[in-house]
């Protein structure tokens, strides 16, 4: 992604939308993303995409202060993911810091498509994004895992555990 030209400021997610953290949700910074972003729908199908993605590796540490935005004078332009971290499950559920859909912070996939018009995308493509998302994870698991210097254990306990965990498809 682009970083916008001129001075840019780096609010976080709170921040612009003045609530506390806690009341953050997913939709509601699509929407936010919908009335203020310089690249609609881009930007709101990114952040769906970033919502997937944590819920399918357990990254459940994905709070407001973990999104930001460029701000370029005019409008506002989602910034680079970061702080994305797996967190071992501790049974077979688990929860969002950022309310996900219908079920509020419910890290599955059903709660996560629920809303799939917040973020300018139809049903077929929202599943179509999760499916290509959990393709990817499937395939490059292993190699992330190199990278990031875990040994054989720990990458195994984090894909028994947490890494495409069962529970993030229950309905």
């Amino acid at each position: 992604m682009m970083a916008p030209q001129g001075p840019l400021i780096f609010p976080e997610t709170h921040e612009i939308m003045d609530v506390p953290c806690s009341l953050c949700s997913y939709p509601e910074l699509a929407s936010f993303i919908r009335r203020y972003g310089e690249s609609y729908p881009g930007d709101a199908q990114q952040l769906f995409r970033r919502m997937v993605f944590n819920i399918l590796i357990g990254n459940t540490d994905d709070h407001a202060r973990n999104h930001a935005f460029f701000w370029n004078g005019k409008h506002y332009q989602l910034t680079p993911a970061y702080d994305i971290c797996p967190l071992l499950r501790a049974g077979h559920s688990a929860g969002q810091a950022m309310i996900v859909g219908n079920k509020g912070r419910e890290s599955t996939m059903h709660n996560a498509l629920s809303q799939a018009e917040q973020f300018s995308l139809t049903p077929a493509e929202a599943k179509n994004i999760q499916e290509g998302i959990t393709e990817v994870i499937e395939k490059r698991w292993n190699d992330a895992a190199d990278i990031a210097g875990l040994s054989n254990h720990e990458s195994k306990i984090l894909r028994q555990t947490t890494i495409l965990s069962p529970a993030c498809f229950y309905t």
